[in-house]
């Protein structure tokens, strides 16, 4: 399951690309809840524009393994934001960020790790609290404050 979008322009701002990121993060998220799926492995996708030769041309990827399978918001921007900071290249103009969910399997069905603490729990709750609220006063009326900041410019 793929969550991307080409940007209106190139950039190479960190702070763009981690905005965009959390958005990309949090409707993978939501994705996830609506089809009652919880993935396993995020991965995060930078690219440049291959068709401007005179840029620098990178396409860096990370592809992470999650201690406990998650859908819900927070575990997968702090996941998604924590790829970004490792893949960030400075001095390149991206056109696109892609954040990925594989290793899915139904929410029914997920099983913890017992070498780790699942802290998931409470995000779970409020992940779909959220949802609801979403649903019934439309979509993005509330969200997730990593989101609301970068939006706000705050």
């Amino acid at each position: 399951m793929c969550t991307s979008r080409a940007f209106g322009k190139l950039t190479g701002d960190y702070h763009e690309l981690k905005e965009a990121t959390s958005n990309y993060a949090a409707r993978l998220a939501g994705k996830l809840r609506r089809e009652k799926l919880c993935t396993t492995v995020l991965s995060v996708k930078l690219l440049t524009n291959k068709f401007i030769d005179q840029e620098l041309q990178a396409y860096p990827s990370i592809t992470i393994p999650l201690e406990h399978p998650v859908n819900n918001t927070p575990d997968l921007i702090n996941t998604a934001h924590w790829g970004l900071n490792k893949i960030y290249l400075m001095g390149y103009q991206y056109q696109k960020v892609e954040v990925n969910a594989t290793g899915l399997i139904p929410e029914s069905e997920v099983q913890l790790n017992i070498f780790s603490e699942f802290k998931g729990k409470k995000y779970d709750q409020v992940s779909r609290v959220l949802d609801q609220l979403n649903s019934h006063y439309g979509a993005g009326h509330c969200e997730w404050p990593a989101r609301a900041k970068t939006k706000n410019g705050r």
